[in-house]
């Protein structure tokens, strides 16, 4: 998401150099695209006299993979809750001595993310990471058809799973599905009442027929909102902060926003969190950053550039002081309170199913199994 201005801030041109040592004068920093203020970065490097190398992935698996490799000397990496978990079992990510953090606070967080860290993981292991974003699955859907948005607000998760829902329609609608195994699987888990961290082969038997008669028309990750916006796909699960970052999109191109949002209301959420690698060669310079990104006035504008919710509470109220916000939080709501009432669960590190297939692999054939 970028702030409602009439020009973009333009990026700024990060070196792609990396070098095996590292360097004492440089950040080495593992994130996902356009999740970042690059302004903020230009702004941590003249405050530290340091140089930022950033590196980007599309996925938590790429992440770990990176991280695994052992190559880069990464010093901060924003995985996903589940990846960070399963990081701090292999013994990947270092412990966080929250009391070199001067802007940090354990009640500084979003309540309903602090609840739900409290039943994951997280509890008792927050020294290991440091809340960046969050949000909840859900669907974004286009405006162009009013059958669409009538199906997605009435059906829920059915309406991404089952094309028969739209009755005459159902040849028409455009259907889109998130390729993340993990996340494409969701949807029918949440629907089907199972839990969505489950490990049992029999919560599945029913996913590869169902889904196969969706018969999606795009199979993607960032690409999913972006047709969508322009009209080429009507209905596609997507992360909450995918529909924010379209929505400025569009709006700083002077293009109509013609799609929107709808959160069922069993849902899982997310969250992202800044680690230190266990390849990290300068910690202290890491602390820095971290510490600077949870400033209240550098969070916020992280918020309004990237669009994600925040989970500081200081930047949600900021955000409900700030006229420029008005129109968009009294039209949604849940971009500083995702959960709205509504009942969401954390991904957790799954290893492997009950019959011994490695958890990964397992969801990947099913996914596969849909494509064919």
């Amino acid at each position: 998401m970028k702030r409602l201005i009439l020009l973009l801030i333009p990026a700024i041109i990060l070196s792609c150099i990396v070098l095996l040592t590292g360097s004492s004068s440089s950040l080495y920093l593992l994130n996902w695209g356009e999740y970042i203020d690059p302004s903020l970065l230009a702004k941590f490097e003249d405050e530290y006299n340091t140089t930022v190398v950033m590196e980007e992935v599309g996925s938590s698996e790429d992440m770990y993979q990176k991280i695994k490799s052992n190559i880069t000397p990464y010093d901060v990496a924003i995985p996903g809750d589940y990846m960070i978990e399963r990081m701090y079992k292999e013994d990947m990510i270092n412990k966080i001595d929250l009391s070199s953090l001067p802007n940090y606070s354990s009640s500084m967080f979003n309540d309903d993310l602090t609840e739900l860290r409290k039943n994951a993981f997280f509890e008792g292991n927050e020294e290991y990471c440091v809340p960046y974003f969050w949000g909840a699955y859900g669907l974004l859907y286009s405006t162009r058809k009013a059958y669409v948005e009538d199906i997605v607000k009435t059906e829920g998760w059915q309406s991404i799973l089952n094309r028969d829902i739209y009755g005459t329609n159902k040849d028409d609608v455009k259907l889109a599905m998130y390729s993340v195994p993990r996340f494409g699987t969701t949807a029918y888990l949440l629907e089907n009442g199972k839990d969505i961290n489950t490990d049992k082969t029999s919560d599945f038997a029913g996913l590869v027929s169902q889904m196969k008669k969706a018969d999606y028309d795009l199979w993607g990750d960032d690409t999913i909102k972006k047709q969508i916006a322009v009209g080429n796909i009507d209905v596609g699960l997507t992360q909450l902060g995918d529909f924010f970052d379209q929505y400025y999109l569009s709006k700083n191109s002077g293009e109509e926003v013609k799609f929107s949002y709808y959160i069922p209301e069993k849902t899982s959420a997310f969250f992202d969190a800044m680690v230190v690698p266990k390849t990290s060669k300068n910690q202290e310079l890491a602390y820095d950053f971290i510490d600077f990104m949870i400033e209240q006035d550098n969070s916020f504008q992280n918020t309004t550039y990237v669009g994600y919710s925040p989970t500081l509470k200081s930047v949600c109220s900021m955000l409900e002081e700030d006229k420029d916000y008005d129109e968009l939080l009294s039209a949604y709501p849940f971009y500083i309170d995702p959960l709205q009432n509504k009942e969401a669960t954390l991904f957790r590190y799954i290893h492997e199913m009950d019959d011994g297939t490695d958890y990964q692999d397992f969801l990947q054939d099913l996914i596969n199994q849909v494509k064919a």
